[in-house]
């Protein structure tokens, strides 16, 4: 496959070298033809300014390329959100469809939801609404977060137009962990991995 970041400094590159090349004969064929400046010549010819500008062309092209081989690699997302949102009025249940890339037996899924108010931190909202755990295994998990009464009524009653929804992993070895808001589960060890806003 045709990579620009990469064939773009090595042909210019190759054309700076070449320009060298041509400049240092240059060079060459002056000082044979006039045998008493040969030393003096012979000595300078890469202060030439074209051999300078070709050196900074060279630095400005291949410097995007070795940044970006000196740069740290972001870790490769293995959970991700294809789907959220919805209440099944029936169950009483909210959604949220993770998609995995790997299996990872130290972690477990949650999904939370939360009507918010903008009054205080989010990690300090009360009334959150959980779902059980789930195992982290390649392949796409419907993760089922249980509504109560009060959270049905908001979203039946829009006194709440949107609702809140965030996925963590928690360690496997906490179990089922028990927490009253998002900045105590974090404190346990879980961590947020997927944020979003949809219906109710």
């Amino acid at each position: 496959m045709f990579d620009p970041q990469l064939w773009i400094p090595l042909l210019t590159l190759a054309v700076a070298a070449y320009g060298a090349f041509l400049q240092r004969r240059q060079v060459q064929l002056m000082a044979a033809a006039k045998p008493a400046n040969r030393g003096s010549t012979a000595s300078v010819w890469w202060r030439s300014p074209i051999i300078g500008a070709m050196a900074i062309l060279t630095v400005l092209a291949w410097a995007p390329l070795v940044i970006g081989l000196l740069s740290p690699k972001l870790p490769q997302q293995k959970i991700g959100v294809a789907s959220w949102g919805g209440l099944d009025l029936a169950h009483g249940t909210l959604p949220i469809l993770a998609v995995m890339t790997d299996d990872n037996r130290d972690l477990k899924l949650m999904g939370i939801a939360y009507h918010y108010d903008g009054k205080t931190d989010f990690s300090d909202v009360k009334d959150l609404q959980k779902s059980a755990l789930y195992d982290v295994r390649r392949g796409a998990e419907n993760i089922l977060i249980k509504a109560d009464e009060i959270f049905i009524n908001e979203a039946v009653t829009r006194q709440h137009v949107r609702t809140n929804y965030i996925l963590l992993t928690v360690p496997a070895q906490l179990g089922q962990p028990n927490f009253s808001t998002l900045r105590q589960a974090f404190s346990m060890g879980a961590q947020m991995v997927w944020s979003g806003v949809g219906p109710p």
